[in-house]
């Protein structure tokens, strides 16, 4: 997927997954990994990533009412990982 620009994907994922993704979507800006229990990412995946690019966030319960606040103009779980992302210094 050459064009996609922001990815975010829940559930057990690994590094070689996480860099395939990073390499193939070349205008990729935010790649977002959720995880259920802090520091338990799944298999190999580490939180510190050298990309700038990947965010991890804890997993959102609600998935409808995260994606209504963001369409009322309020944070949803996209702006909160833009803001952690951007607190980096990267644009």
């Amino acid at each position: 997927m050459p064009a996609l620009t922001h990815l975010a994907l829940a559930g057990v994922v690994n590094q070689q997954l996480v860099n395939r993704v990073l390499r193939e979507c070349p205008r990729l800006e935010l790649l977002v990994l959720f995880y259920l229990v802090s520091g338990y990412l799944g298999e190999d995946v580490s939180e510190s990533q050298n990309d700038h690019r990947v965010v991890f966030l804890q997993s959102v319960s609600d998935h409808f009412g995260n994606w209504e606040a963001g369409a009322r103009g309020q944070e949803d779980y996209w702006v909160t990982a833009e803001r952690i992302r951007e607190t980096r210094g990267a644009r």
